[in-house]
């Protein structure tokens, strides 16, 4: 059996003062064309600090929504989200499950992100 490959891109522009930093990016993963499927548990973590107002937020969910729709109905998706604080925000969602709405605000605490994370995982 192969290895998916996996690929990613960021481009990330000059930051300049009293403008937003538009940051851009993808990660590609491509199974082997020989492989057989197995089910995928994927956990999101997702800044919806108040820096992500506005089309940010709206990326952000426009991307879980996305990745929600190629899923398989053996696939599971959790996400996580912070800002000020970090809390699981859907657990174990399939294909067509449904994930609450997002909204972006407070800080951005991502020390907090990594403990929620690793406290889900156990």
């Amino acid at each position: 059996m192969g290895m998916p490959k996996i690929s990613a891109n960021l481009s990330k522009d000059v930051a300049l003062a009293n403008k937003s930093l538009v940051t851009n990016g993808m990660i590609s993963l491509t199974p082997d064309a020989n492989a057989s499927t197995l089910p995928l548990d994927l956990i999101m973590v997702l800044d919806v600090s108040g820096s992500m107002s506005g089309t940010g937020i709206q990326v952000v969910i426009d991307s879980v929504l996305y990745v929600q729709s190629m899923m398989s109905p053996e696939d599971r998706l959790a996400v996580i989200t912070f800002n000020g604080s970090a809390q699981l925000h859907s657990s174990w969602v399939g294909k067509n499950g449904t994930i609450s709405a997002l909204t972006a605000g407070g800080g951005t605490n991502f020390g907090a992100a990594i403990n929620e994370l690793l406290n889900f995982l156990g």
